[in-house]
């Protein structure tokens, strides 16, 4: 009798993966206080995968928040996710979590974007009432200045 060695491998399984792919013309996603971004979460399939992984996000810091157009993302589907800031969240470089499970695979895309304060704007106006029609001098004058935008502490002089 003539004995051989048997290599034995197992298949791989079936998995995914999720790609982040920032929206045509940005390179970076930059979250202004107050406002959004967005970008895209790719499923790919390996090894022959035909599940519909559900999409979370965790580990969102205070202010921020991900939504998704769809919950669930189907083999080789794109969903565009929103990245929202208000204006309390910390101007920061941050990574959120943003996570695909099909009941028995479990994959997270650690997705980067900053949060920014947008640029201060200032505006003012001067207003004069109850002018001496005599000597032509303002009798009352009123200064509105509003900001908006920038980081507290504001300084005005």
């Amino acid at each position: 009798m003539r004995r051989a060695p048997v290599t034995l491998q197992q298949a791989a399984q079936p998995s995914f993966t999720l790609i982040e792919e920032r929206i045509a013309g940005t390179t970076a996603t930059d979250v202004p206080q107050g406002g959004s971004a967005q970008f895209y979460v790719v499923l790919q399939s390996n090894n022959g995968y035909t599940g519909t992984p559900a999409l979370s996000a965790t580990d969102l810091p205070p202010g921020i928040s991900v939504t998704f157009s769809n919950n669930a993302l189907e083999t080789y589907g794109v969903v565009t996710a929103t990245v929202s800031a208000n204006y309390q969240a910390a101007p920061v470089l941050t990574t959120a979590n943003i996570n695909g499970f099909d009941g028995t695979t479990w994959y997270t895309l650690g997705a980067q974007f900053t949060v920014t304060t947008p640029p201060l704007t200032a505006s003012a106006s001067l207003m004069f009432s109850h002018a001496n029609s005599t000597t032509h001098t303002a009798q009352l004058a009123t200064i509105r200045a509003a900001t908006s935008g920038g980081a507290a502490p504001f300084t005005y002089t």
